[in-house]
């Protein structure tokens, strides 16, 4: 009993953006993420700020407050405990500490943990995403969830959820295929799904 009723709770919580976002049109489609304990969230395509918006609308939806990795220099004080609230994680970016490692720690150390990541990590377009994603769900053993947001069709939710084998070309194929037809806000700044080849590549977020 207690998961649906803490999932009743929070339905209540968020019920307004969950009213603002069906206002507008859009509707959640996809897996449930809300049976999932521990999950890498990447978010696709990412060309606009209202991405953010929409994927904040989708976390509500399943009922599921969302983590993001932010750097360690933004736990000040006042400002600090507010950007935790929101969902910060703080991860110290230096040569001395591996993202990855310190994300990975956070998996072992939380009974629940949604992490989203956005793999462009800009909003511009790039030939190639970034490897942190695929790394921390790999090396903490924990799935990823393929979430959208469609600007054309006005859906979003989560394509699949997979779990990450280590074969990184295949894996990538996967997920290449399933944001084959997805429309971005800005189609020209959704590049290539793709790694850096091996040997090029950097575990980097």
């Amino acid at each position: 009993m207690k998961q649906p009723l803490k999932r009743w709770l929070l339905w209540i919580l968020w019920s307004p953006i969950l009213l603002v976002w069906r206002m507008l049109g859009w509707r959640p489609v996809g897996d449930d993420l809300y049976t999932i304990p521990k999950v890498v969230a990447i978010g696709a395509p990412h060309t606009s700020n209202w991405d953010v918006l929409l994927f904040l609308a989708l976390a509500c939806h399943y009922c599921r407050a969302p983590k993001w990795m932010i750097k360690v220099e933004w736990n000040r004080p006042v400002i600090g405990p507010i950007m935790r609230f929101l969902g910060a994680v703080f991860i110290q970016r230096d040569k001395d500490m591996n993202v990855v490692d310190q994300a990975v720690r956070e998996f072992n150390e939380r009974h629940e943990l949604l992490l989203v990541i956005a793999p462009e990590g800009t909003r511009k377009r790039v030939e190639y995403w970034k490897s942190g994603f695929y790394h921390i769900a790999h090396n903490a053993n924990v799935p990823i969830a393929l979430a959208f947001v469609d600007y054309k069709r006005k859906i979003g939710g989560v394509l699949r959820v997979m779990t990450p084998t280590g074969d990184e070309e295949a894996d990538m194929q996967l997920i290449r295929e399933a944001y084959e037809g997805i429309h971005a806000r800005h189609p020209q700044n959704f590049g290539p799904v793709r790694l850096k080849p091996r040997g090029e590549n950097l575990p980097t977020t």
